[in-house]
C-alpha cells in the first residue's frame, strides 16, 4: 500500500510539473480567444503563450512619462488586448518553452501579426536574442515616437530590469 502511495504521490507530481503543453510540437498552431495575462503572454484556454522574439515591460517595472512616474505596463497589456480583440488568435508554437515551461509563438488575429504590430505601437522591444524578426518594427515604433519611444519617456529595457530583481532575470 504505502509503495501504490508513493508512485501515486510521484505520478501526481511529474503530471503538475509538466504540464500538457510541453508535449506541443514546433509549428502546431493554437487558436481560439485569448486573454492578456501579462503585458508580453497570452492565453488560449489553458495554454500560456510568450510572443516570440519580443519583450515589454514588467507589471512591476515603473517607466517616466514627462518627468512623472507612468505605469508602462498598463499601457502595454492594454495594447495588448486591443489587438487580440481583433478575432480569434491563431499562434504558432516556436518549438522553445522558457523556464516555467510556457511556450513561445508568433500569433495573429485577422491576418494581424501580433507581435509585429505590438512592437510597432512602441509598447514592446524587439528581443534580438531571440531573433532578429521585430527589429524593422521597433526602428519604426523608435522613428515616430511610439510608445516606450515618445520624446519624454524614461524606462529601462525589460530584460535589464529583470536583472536586478530575485526572479534570475526571467520572465
Amino acid at each position: 500500500m504505502r509503495r501504490f502511495i508513493i508512485i501515486a504521490l510521484a505520478g501526481a507530481l511529474l503530471g503538475f510539473a509538466y504540464p500538457s503543453d510541453l508535449s506541443r510540437a514546433q509549428g502546431e498552431v493554437i487558436e481560439g480567444p485569448a486573454r492578456v495575462i501579462d503585458a508580453d503572454m497570452l492565453a488560449v484556454g489553458k495554454t500560456r503563450m510568450i510572443l516570440w522574439g519580443l519583450d515589454a515591460p514588467e507589471r512591476s517595472q515603473e517607466c517616466r512619462l514627462n518627468g512623472k512616474a507612468w505605469t508602462c505596463w498598463n499601457v502595454a497589456a492594454r495594447e495588448l488586448q486591443i489587438l487580440v480583440a481583433n478575432g480569434p488568435v491563431r499562434c504558432e508554437n516556436k518549438g522553445t518553452a522558457d523556464v516555467f515551461k510556457r511556450i513561445y509563438a508568433i500569433c495573429t488575429a485577422n491576418g494581424i501579426n501580433i507581435n509585429d504590430a505590438f512592437v510597432r505601437s512602441g509598447m514592446a522591444l524587439a528581443l534580438r536574442e531571440q531573433s532578429e524578426d521585430y527589429v524593422a518594427a521597433e526602428d519604426d515604433a523608435r522613428q515616430r515616437n511610439a510608445g516606450l519611444w515618445q520624446a519624454d519617456a524614461e524606462f529601462v529595457e525589460p530584460w535589464e530590469w529583470r536583472k536586478t530583481r530575485a526572479s534570475n532575470g526571467a520572465r
